[in-house]
């Protein structure tokens, strides 16, 4: 310690010896000088003015709050200041702050109630001087011990620590880029003394305040610090980190001026046992031999201006997750039909695979929840990125790995029949998928893998090939090779032969002139269900022709005009499963006929079938179609659906296009009405003509026809007059006028060829029926029309003694029509029930 300024030779050689510059040079020079001189230093207090004396604490003073920092006086021209603080006086066994060039430091590990001793000595001429105090410390708040005060070259990557209070309810630290800001860092309250932040910028002065809440009370000291550039820290692992992938690479900070890192793994700490990465500049790395279930130690080092310094972290690892093995992330030139696998994990859930052309992405293949180790992907476009996501789902939770791939053109890949396919139609060529740059391909097709017993394609550069000698039942082996740059590759496939399915044999696919008035045909297929054939105006549609399931292989197919491209779907059913065969064909042009002769053959036909019944009755005259159309239903009398079933055949006979429509008054089909529409040539439209009733529509000077929808629109828009009606037997209007309501009506609701009733624009028909009163109507006989408030109402009636109960039919609130005679009753029916009566407009 400084020397005193009193006593021998003794005391200025303890005073020299225990001074804090321990220098022995300066020892021996003074007891050198002292022995023959008699040396005895100036006494304290001779010269005051260069003695710093204590601002803060004050000489006793009591309930002193040690978070503050001590102060002094600044004495001009002074060497050096040196502050004890101790539990005796002149001691230091608190705290040695060792030589000081300036006039505050913060002293710490006071504890509050106690009395301290303070001895502040000040350098001046080369002589040691001190003024002595004493105090009090009190309650206090706590205060930085790190970051110090003014701070410099901070680790970003710091933990801040404060002095412990135990009076202390809570601390709260800010980080701020300016005085009292927490912009950096906001720890929240808080009872810990020390906190790691990690998110600081490099090269950067930061200001911390730091709260304490005593007798919910809170109070802060602010300081501040600027930070360097640091080490480098590990990001993965993390610290203390488990269950670790052992294949995921390690990555760490990137440090501005570091101008080298190292990493060690080890068995233990500070060893390099498992992995010892060398000098390198990369700031990531794959650590290859880390075992499942093991902790292991990581020293990460990072060299600044020559020197080395580290940071030590720990981390167990745990099974991982799932990788691809194939293709290898990154990969190039890879086979666009592939199949990808990838690693397996004993604790994994399942695997979930995406395939997407974007990071993350699964717009190209989804795999869905999988415990497969492999999925296929087929028809990716040569030359392309994709990116892989392959998920793990483990008991903590969903964990992914990604990477990516470039395709190359790839082999040649079989199309029909497809790999592992079953009851696979032998009439039907084999193809596959075209090579940009293959030179040429060869098929076998044998009876054991690689075989080619059964068929030998040859080197060929066509992509199709029609394989004979197949037998029904049988499990067969294809080997398809594409040569590419001279070299031979292959891929493999199996299938199954099976009776095949049903295909038009007329009209042929991508047919031309197709006679509209020939049947179509089908070969047959040993135990099949059923056939089913749609013909429509775009692919799978079936708006032309719905032929429902059919056992027979050939039918007429109604309603073909001529000059049309059609589009043709004929199903087979096997063994509970619907197969399709598709078709496209274009029917000839037609040759107009002779136009009187065309109309009157139409109108001939239309009054022909309807004078096959007993008079004006539905019962079909003996030999008559009209009696097989109905024997054929199971039924006695003729119904709409005959009438116009066999108009519709009649004329497609006489080589006129006819086709069935369904009409609808209020959307079931109990108030409907089927009829036939022919094509006219001459107007290029469709036209009405209702056997049922005995009628065409059309204009008697110009001969233009009504179809469904014309007459539909005069009905909506009440232009009855325009409806042209021409009845064409001897019985007049007889048939329309003594219909249970006005047939017209019926025109309403238009079904669309071949729809179905949930398929009709539902034009609600309220203006048309007459709503009436209760008290009005029952009891009197007549037809009646009832209309619910829902579809799970029903209403009883009693009519000649028999219970009759009506409810809303075909999804609507609408009853069917019913005839009730006199004396009907209701026996139960909701309160807010309506009743119709149905009015005539026209007939």
């Amino acid at each position: 310690m400084p020397a005193k300024t009193s006593g021998g030779f003794l005391m200025a050689l303890l005073g020299h010896l225990f001074q804090p510059w321990r220098s022995r040079n300066f020892v021996i020079l003074v007891l050198f000088l002292s022995l023959p001189l008699g040396f005895a230093p100036p006494a304290f207090g001779q010269n005051p003015t260069n003695v710093s004396t204590l601002v803060f604490p004050p000489n006793n003073a009591v309930n002193v709050d040690p978070s503050k920092p001590f102060g002094w006086t600044l004495v001009s021209g002074a060497d050096a200041y040196y502050l004890y603080v101790g539990t005796t006086a002149g001691m230091k066994d608190v705290y040695d702050s060792g030589e000081l060039a300036v006039t505050t430091i913060r002293v710490p590990g006071l504890v509050s109630g106690k009395q301290y001793y303070v001895r502040l000595w000040t350098r001046y001429g080369g002589v040691w001087r001190y003024v002595d105090s004493a105090f009090t410390a009190g309650t206090g708040i706590a205060f930085l011990l790190y970051p110090q005060e003014n701070a410099t070259y901070i680790d970003p990557y710091v933990t801040f620590r404060w002095t412990s209070l135990s009076e202390a309810q809570a601390f709260y630290l800010y980080v701020g880029t300016s005085v009292g800001a927490k912009d950096a860092y906001d720890s929240g309250s808080t009872n810990q003394t020390s906190l790691l932040v990690t998110s600081l910028s490099a090269n950067t002065q930061y200001y911390v305040r730091l709260w304490t809440e005593i007798s919910g009370i809170w109070k802060y000291v602010d300081s501040t610090f600027r930070t360097g550039t640091g080490i480098a820290r590990l990001i993965q692992p993390q610290d203390n980190a488990v269950d670790v992938d052992p294949h995921l690479p390690f990555s760490w900070t990137a440090v501005a001026d570091a101008q080298a890192y190292y990493l060690y793994v080890g068995s233990s700490m500070g060893a390099k046992d498992v992995y010892d990465s060398g000098h390198t500049l990369n700031t990531n790395g794959k650590v290859p031999g880390l075992r499942t279930g093991q902790k292991y130690y990581v020293r990460l080092w990072t060299e600044k201006a020559s020197v080395w310094s580290y940071v030590d972290s720990t981390f167990y690892t745990g099974t991982g997750i799932a990788r691809l093995i194939y293709p290898q992330d990154k990969a190039t030139a890879v086979d666009p039909n592939l199949t990808l696998s990838w690693s397996t994990v004993p604790d994994a859930i399942t695997y979930y695979l995406y395939v997407g052309t974007t990071l993350g992405g699964k717009d190209v293949g989804d795999s869905g929840e999988t415990k497969a180790s492999s999925w296929s992907v087929s028809s990716l476009v040569a030359g392309k990125t994709y990116y892989v996501r392959l998920w793990t789902k483990k008991s903590s939770g969903w964990l992914y790995a990604d990477s990516s791939f470039v395709t190359g053109t790839g082999i040649g890949t079989l199309i029909y029949p497809a790999d592992k396919a079953v009851d696979v139609d032998i009439t039907v060529a084999f193809s596959w998928t075209s090579i940009l740059d293959a030179q040429v391909y060869y098929l076998y097709v044998g009876s054991a893998r690689g075989a080619k017993d059964v068929y030998d394609g040859g080197e060929t550069t066509v992509t199709s090939a029609a394989v004979t000698g197949l037998v029904s039942g049988t499990q067969y082996y294809v080997r398809l090779w594409t040569k590419k740059a001279g070299a031979w590759n292959y891929r493999d496939s199996t299938f199954q032969a099976g009776s095949g399915i049903a295909r038009l044999s007329y009209p042929q696919d991508d047919a031309v002139n197709v006679d509209p008035y020939v049947p179509f045909t089908w070969n047959a297929v040993p135990n099949v269900g059923a056939y089913y054939l749609y013909v429509g105006s775009t692919p799978g549609a079936k708006d032309v022709f719905n032929s429902g399931e059919v056992s027979n292989t050939s039918i007429p197919v109604w309603g073909l005009v001529p000059g049309q491209n059609y589009f043709a779907r004929l199903w087979t059913k096997k063994n509970a499963r619907w197969y399709i065969s598709d078709t496209t064909f274009q029917t000839a042009p037609g040759n107009l006929p002779d136009q009187t002769n065309f109309y009157q053959t139409v109108q001939n036909l239309t009054a022909q079938v309807r004078g096959m019944t007993e008079g004006p009755t539905n019962k079909p005259l003996a030999g008559s179609p009209l009696t097989s159309q109905v024997a054929s239903r199971g039924i006695t009398n003729a119904t709409c659906l005959d009438y116009a079933t066999v108009l519709t055949e009649l004329l497609y006979q006489n080589h006129i296009s006819a086709r069935l429509r369904v009409i609808t008054f209020n959307g079931t089909s109990f108030d409907a009405h089927t009829l036939t529409e022919y094509y006219d040539p001459f107007w290029g439209k469709w036209a009405v003509a209702d056997p049922t009733f005995g009628v065409t529509y059309s204009d008697d000077a110009t001969r233009r026809g009504q179809s469904v929808e014309d007459i539909s629109q005069y009905v909506l828009s009440r232009q009855f007059s325009s409806i042209a009606v021409r009845p064409v037997t001897s019985y007049g209007t007889y048939f329309l006028t003594n219909y249970y309501m006005d047939p017209v009506l019926l025109y309403l609701n238009v079904v669309p060829p071949n729809g179905s009733l949930a398929d009709i624009a539902n034009n609600p028909p309220d203006d048309f029926p007459t709503l009436q009163t209760e008290n009005v109507v029952v009891g009197v006989s007549g037809v009646y029309l009832f209309r619910f408030s829902n579809q799970l109402e029903t209403a009883t009636i009693s009519n000649s003694g028999t219970l009759l109960q009506v409810q809303p039919e075909d999804s609507t609130t609408w009853s069917a029509s019913v005839y009730l005679s006199d004396g009907w009753s209701f026996v139960s029916a909701p309160q807010d029930l309506q009743i119709f009566t149905l009015r005539r407009v026209l007939f």
